[in-house]
């Protein structure tokens, strides 16, 4: 990820203020404009603007868009993958 990219996604208050909120758990939209008390628009822009950039990432949960922050979903998914891998070294041995 690029530095300046990152550091664009910090120049606004309320991007850094979803940043905050998904460092505690993911959300969908409908949780950030109760907390936020932002319209659905505005909060739908910002998200779109750091899925872009690699700042967050989405999971679809029947009519929902859960978000959460890529690098969290990244270190889970190597926890899972160097699990597998010792799991697997375990059962040649």
């Amino acid at each position: 990820m690029d530095l300046i990219r990152i550091y664009q996604c910090f120049c606004d208050r309320t991007r850094l203020r979803i940043l905050q909120l998904l460092t505690r758990s993911p959300l969908c939209v409908c949780h950030f404009q109760d907390i936020l008390g932002e319209p659905q628009v505005k909060i739908s822009k910002h998200l779109g603007y750091l899925r872009r950039r690699g700042m967050v990432s989405t999971e679809k949960e029947q009519n929902w868009v859960i978000y959460s922050l890529s690098v969290f979903k990244r270190r889970a998914n190597g926890r899972k993958a160097n699990a597998k891998t010792k799991s697997s070294l375990h059962l040649r041995s």
